[in-house]
């Protein structure tokens, strides 16, 4: 995960960068920082569980509802 982290990273930065947000050295280095990859990497992963813990919740609610109503499960 983290080689697509740092490829975002470099798009995003240079984005601030053309809007005048950033300096290029700071995009540069927010860009290659390897804590500031890996606190994004590991946010990441959390919200990939809160994903599919979320989905699977859904997915078991609407099973339930079917189940209830008499459709077809």
């Amino acid at each position: 995960m983290g080689p697509f982290i740092r490829i975002a990273l470099r798009y995003l930065a240079g984005g601030l960068v053309l809007r005048g947000v950033l300096s290029p050295e700071t995009a540069q280095e927010l860009s290659t920082d390897p804590d500031v990859i890996y606190i994004i990497t590991q946010a990441v992963d959390w919200l990939m569980v809160v994903a599919g813990t979320a989905l699977a919740t859904v997915i078991e609610w609407a099973y339930q509802k079917a189940k209830q109503y008499g459709w077809a499960t």
